[in-house]
């Protein structure tokens, strides 16, 4: 990013908000905003042996009762709005997963703000070579645009595709995907390297259909990268046998992707520090993450080789 642009970054990052109205500033209609307050973060990421790198991203800090009545009720969904856990634990862990996303071809389900994404995008040592945002909320991709424009990240019409050497390792694709559904067609079937899912599983119900969606994505002997943070919610008919991280370990093996490592909070170089962010953004610490059982789960789709007689 140009020095003058990160100034100008900088300026309204710190710049007072109170004159703007909550519709103007998010440019969406009040009722998808439902009273949410959103304003602009400056986060910095450390990497091992990197000088620090500093993001922008604009979000909302918490989701408002009226959000939480509306998601119950389904009439309305602003969890993409806002920065969860399991991104926290992603970026904070970034060292430990160059292998999986250094020079690779990207998808994220579910990229909401796409701060996962775009920490990875500005990483020093874990840089894709390319990386597709999609979310399944329209609202939320507009919003993640923005942010990527924050932070200096040039977007490609996605019907190119079809053709994944050809960019820049700051350039990035965004597109509307909907989990357990037909993959669109400016996206080659099994052309990415990683699949990359960030605090997602909101309902154990919704598992499947996300699995379904990695396998049509994933390249054989691909990698899943799934930041879990143990909050889904189980109806009485389908409850797991085993406690939820194993449950879905067993259900993704059912899928061919085969458990490579698990990252606890503990694994974390910065694991005694207070909290990952210096920002009001999310407080919660990694020896919290620890507490609840947070885990990255990175699977291998496996090759099945064929029998020839």
């Amino acid at each position: 990013m140009a020095e003058r642009s990160l100034t100008t970054n900088l300026e309204l990052a710190t710049a007072p908000t109170d004159d703007v109205s909550v519709e103007d500033d998010w440019g969406l209609p009040l009722d998808l905003n439902l009273f949410a307050h959103q304003e602009r973060h400056r986060i910095v990421i450390h990497e091992a042996q990197a000088s620090p790198v500093s993001i922008f991203i604009e979000c909302v800090e918490a989701l408002t009762p009226v959000d939480m009545m509306s998601l119950s009720s389904g009439t309305n969904d602003a969890t993409g709005f806002r920065v969860w856990t399991g991104a926290v634990l992603l970026i904070a862990s970034l060292d430990t997963l160059v292998e999986d996303f250094k020079g690779k071809r990207v998808l994220e389900l579910g990229c909401g703000t796409g701060i996962g994404g775009i920490a990875l995008m500005l990483s020093q040592h874990a840089t894709p070579a390319f990386l597709c945002f999609s979310d399944a909320d329209q609202n939320a991709l507009k919003l993640c645009r923005r942010n990527c424009e924050l932070n200096g990240l040039e977007e490609v019409d996605e019907r190119l595709l079809q053709n994944l050497c050809s960019f820049t390792k700051k350039s990035f694709s965004i597109m509307q995907l909907t989990w357990g559904t037909t993959i669109p067609s400016t996206i080659p079937a099994r052309s990415m390297d990683t699949v990359v899912a960030t605090d997602i599983l909101y309902d154990i119900e919704m598992l499947s259909s996300i699995l379904q969606t990695t396998m049509a994505c994933l390249k054989p002997g691909g990698s899943f990268v799934l930041s879990h943070i143990p909050r889904a919610s189980c109806p009485e008919h389908h409850q797991p046998d085993e406690n939820l991280e194993s449950f879905i370990v067993q259900q993704a093996e059912l899928h061919g992707l085969v458990l490579r490592r698990h990252i606890r909070p503990r694994d974390v170089s910065s694991f005694e520090d207070s909290q990952v962010f210096s920002d009001t953004l999310d407080t919660t610490s990694l020896r919290d993450m620890e507490a609840i059982g947070a885990a990255i789960l990175v699977f291998h789709l496996v090759v099945v080789q064929k029998n020839h007689v």
